[in-house]
């Protein structure tokens, strides 16, 4: 049994019969396809998503674990390695073990998670802020044309650009309905097209996630 799981053939079947029902179901239509499209995206879905979660919170216990851990010769060793994160990280991993209405995990997410994500998206807006001066320098000119667009599209939502001109908005609202969704179009297309290069290699035994080498 153990041989047989760890060959390629069986999870190759699997994906074989998942792009079938759901082509079928799509091109073909039907009671029988339908059933199957259903119990393939519900019931399915929502098991593998389950017990990714559970392998996902095991993991997270488990690195948690090592970090806090982890020996060192000196106090201010063990703050750079980051043991208090390992800390908190393993006491929210519990408490939602606990369920999201006990008091223990609503404490845990109001005094330490929402903190940590709002402090991670604060300092994320500088590095934002200096790629975007980087970014916006007209060396070439792409790099003018992206500068002006950006401009026109700041000044289109900033309320300081009403005050200076009416015209901001209609040039920033075509900007972003025609030229950027032309580009978000193509990038889509082109995005489509990758994935389904990568779905007939899947299905052929080609991609190294089947285990390959």
């Amino acid at each position: 049994m153990a041989e047989i799981l760890k060959r390629k053939e069986l999870p190759l079947l699997i994906i074989w019969l998942s792009v079938l029902i759901v082509f079928a179901d799509y091109f073909i239509g039907g009671s029988i396809f339908k059933s199957a499209f259903q119990t393939l995206t519900v019931d399915w879905t929502v098991i593998i998503a389950n017990w990714a979660v559970i392998v996902g919170g095991m993991a997270i216990m488990q690195r948690s674990i090592v970090l806090i851990q982890r020996p060192s010769t000196a106090t201010i060793d063990r703050i750079m390695q980051g043991w208090q994160f390992g800390v908190a990280t393993l006491l929210i991993v519990i408490g939602v073990f606990f369920g999201i209405e006990n008091p223990t995990y609503n404490w845990l997410y109001t005094y330490i998670l929402l903190p940590s994500w709002r402090t991670v998206y604060t300092i994320i807006i500088f590095f934002m802020a200096t790629a975007a001066y980087r970014a916006f320098r007209a060396r070439n000119p792409p790099s003018a044309v992206m500068l002006v667009c950006g401009i026109l599209v700041l000044l289109r939502n900033a309320p300081v650009g009403h005050t200076i001109w009416s015209g901001f908005y209609p040039i920033g609202t075509w900007i972003l309905d025609v030229v950027n969704l032309s580009g978000g179009r193509a990038i889509m297309i082109g995005s489509m097209i990758g994935a389904l290069s990568l779905l007939i290699k899947i299905l052929i035994g080609k991609e190294k996630i089947l285990g390959e080498e």
